[in-house]
């Protein structure tokens, strides 16, 4: 237990500074009753002052008690300022940056259908690469590599290489690839892209079909995305051949830093043709440079089988 007298000394040398501080700035007038007041403790938290028994100070020392009550007061409600003062402060912060640590929402690109308004920047490169496997013993595997060139606008160019299993019949194409943005997706949050593809038949060297894709993007914010796409494909050297319209829809959300869920929906229609085909997969982007899939998929070759895709896409030069 601390001295008793050493406590008010102390007490009384911080009240006697606050006081002469508080003196500068107002003046304080209290009437009392000229009257004995009895020797009395007047209690304030953690802190006790004794006041003697002589009339003369009585009126100065409930004076100095009251104004130190004043003091202690503006100080507590200083502290809770400043107190929430601190916390709005971290509150805008969060509400301010938080966005920016996810604002590199998913590109759909790699192992999905349904394609986005967006290419990288002139001189940066990509390679996609996926594999899927069906329940039914069907295969798909994928090389993927493009470049952004500027010829007179950005386009970006590349190659697919697909090896191809289904019905028990193994299959190989190539195709060249080309993607340019009309319409970068702006402050509106919207944009449009168009693709083409010519494939390549390596076992009979010749071509076999073509693609015409255009994709339409609408972003909700940095961590929402909608995509719809339509256009037609033709293929003339296996199943399925003929001239087909194209569609689709997909939506990416990027709903954690780092992690993203898309999904999609899309048709391929046309004689003999099960439709809808369907995604839906989580990625996970440790950089902006790197993104790896993990995909569910249903009736991806209009088979009616369940799939699984595993993608890897890594991006050169896009900072």
């Amino acid at each position: 237990m601390p001295d008793q007298s050493a406590l008010l000394d102390q007490s009384r040398a911080v009240f006697d500074m606050r006081l002469g501080l508080f003196k500068m700035t107002a003046t304080v007038r209290c009437g009392l009753k000229n009257t004995l007041l009895p020797e009395k403790e007047y209690a304030m938290p953690r802190i006790y002052f004794f006041w003697p028994d002589q009339p003369q100070d009585a009126t100065r020392h409930v004076s100095e008690g009251a104004l130190m009550e004043a003091v202690l007061a503006l100080e507590s409600l200083e502290g809770h300022v400043r107190a929430s003062s601190r916390a709005l402060a971290l509150a805008l912060l969060i509400f301010l940056f938080a966005p920016l640590a996810q604002a590199f929402a998913a590109r759909l690109g790699g192992a999905y259908y349904v394609d986005d308004a967006e290419i990288g920047k002139p001189g940066s490169c990509e390679i996609e690469s996926w594999s899927s496997f069906a329940a039914n013993g069907d295969r798909i595997a994928v090389f993927s590599p493009a470049c952004v060139v500027n010829p007179g606008r950005p386009v970006e160019v590349g190659t697919n290489l697909v090896d191809l299993r289904s019905n028990g019949q193994e299959d190989v194409l190539a195709t060249l690839t080309a993607k340019t943005v009309p319409i970068p997706i702006g402050r509106n949050g919207f944009g449009l892209a168009i693709a083409g593809a010519i494939v390549y038949d390596p076992l009979n060297q010749t071509g076999s079909g073509l693609i015409i894709n255009i994709p339409l993007s609408f972003e909700f914010s940095k961590q929402l995305r909608v995509n719809i796409n339509f256009g037609a494909q033709y293929y003339s050297g296996g199943e399925p051949n003929g001239l087909f319209a194209t569609a689709g829809a997909g939506v990416s959300w990027n709903f954690v830093p780092h992690w993203s869920v898309i999904s999609e929906v899309f048709a391929l229609m046309g004689p003999g043709q099960t439709n809808p085909r369907f995604q839906t997969g989580l990625r996970y982007s440790p950089t902006k440079d790197i993104d790896c899939d993990l995909i569910y998929g249903r009736n991806l070759l209009g088979e009616g089988a369940n799939w699984v895709t595993v993608g890897l896409t890594v991006r050169i030069g896009d900072n």
